[in-house]
């Protein structure tokens, strides 16, 4: 759910206390910080109910809704073996409290009706026949060259009814005419365009979820990557908008037209973990001590082993860090604003004035602050 965030210019951290609103205090949304996109085959008679009850109010009133479509299994949406185990599944609107979900919904704030609408429509398509289509294919040998296209005929739209038309999803594939195999073109016009190569686009908090999510995906160990997949990469649901607020909280990203940018503190910060303790800032750090405590679990290790091995690698990194001189990595950086406050509480307590710079250098604020370590 978090993953709309950058969609929609929301922060991850709003998505959630939205999401917490819907389920909480309006009671018409289930659980919100599932991993999970499959539901339980027990819920099938609710999901039925839900689908007729969305079809008749609100922005899903299209036409005569008829009875969903059950995809069971794996390759679907019920499926306890995709479950696995968890004692949350994903999110839908609320079979409890259907009765009450118009005048609900009728009250909800502009934010709230939006990411309920979200949640319904996903419910929708997920509940919704298959979208049927011809498709056509078109290569044309034109001299040495042959160019290509292809274009759809739609039968039946299922689950696009409930699309959303607002952003990418709005635009279809064009429907070409009706052609036959080796029948002869004539070229009307023709248009060169000349285009460059453009680097990825920047991340915003949505697609930073999504990334840390799929984090096996920067992985290269096979081993590794497989484990970090089972465990739903870096992050819960729970925790992720957390992190990010986190990093934006202490000076190390911000945001700029709508999409994520590390400060020069950030880079510094990156710079020295990647120089003295790599693991710190390596994806693949996550899945070993995952493995680690599927070790617990296969009785190849205790926990009291892992706690005191974790116990052990964190003062490892933590004297390698003491060791490393920051000043000139992060120059002049702007400290955060709790660095500062931190500072301004340290000097109150102690009496000892601040360095006339400590509210705009973070090397400086950084000395003081060792310097002057909590009893």
């Amino acid at each position: 759910m978090q993953e709309i965030a950058g969609r929609w210019g929301w922060t991850a951290a709003k998505v959630m206390e939205i999401g917490q609103a819907l389920y909480d205090r309006h009671k018409i949304i289930t659980y919100l910080r599932a991993e999970t996109r499959y539901l339980p085959e027990v819920l099938i008679p609710a999901a039925s109910e839900i689908f007729a009850a969305l079809s008749t109010f609100g922005p899903w009133q299209i036409g005569a809704p008829g009875a969903p479509n059950i995809r069971k299994g794996k390759q679907g949406v019920f499926s306890d073996a995709g479950l696995g185990g968890e004692s949350h599944h994903a999110i839908i609107p609320n079979p409890k409290t259907l009765a009450t979900l118009p005048d609900t919904y009728a009250a909800l704030s502009e934010d709230e009706r939006r990411l309920f609408d979200e949640i319904a429509r996903l419910f929708l398509q997920s509940m919704s026949p298959d979208y049927e289509y011809d498709e056509t294919s078109v290569t044309l040998p034109i001299d040495e060259a042959v160019y290509a296209t292809k274009g759809v005929v739609s039968h039946v739209e299922g689950w696009r009814l409930y699309r959303d038309t607002s952003g990418k999803e709005k635009e279809d594939v064009a429907e070409l005419p009706a052609l036959e195999h080796g029948a002869a073109a004539e070229i009307v016009t023709a248009k060169l365009s000349e285009r460059t190569t453009r680097a990825p686009e920047r991340l915003n908090e949505g697609t930073l979820v999504k990334a840390m999510k799929n984090a096996a995906q920067f992985i290269r160990d096979p081993a590794l990557k497989e484990r970090l997949k089972d465990a739903k990469g870096i992050g819960t649901q729970a925790t992720r908008d957390s992190v990010i607020a986190g990093l934006k909280e202490q000076g190390l990203i911000m945001t700029k037209g709508g999409k994520l940018y590390p400060t020069q503190a950030g880079m510094a910060v990156f710079s020295i973990l990647h120089k003295v303790a790599p693991s710190l800032v390596d994806p693949g750090t996550t899945a070993v001590w995952e493995s680690r405590i599927d070790g617990i679990l296969t009785g190849g290790t205790t926990l009291d082993a892992f706690v005191s091995e974790v116990a052990a690698e964190t003062e490892r990194l933590i004297g390698v860090l003491r060791q490393c001189e920051p000043t000139a990595a992060f120059g002049t950086a702007a400290p955060s604003e709790k660095m500062i406050k931190a500072v301004m509480a340290v000097a109150k307590r102690t009496g000892t004035p601040p360095p006339s710079t400590f509210r705009t250098d973070f090397a400086a604020c950084k000395a003081f602050l060792d310097a002057h370590p909590a009893s």
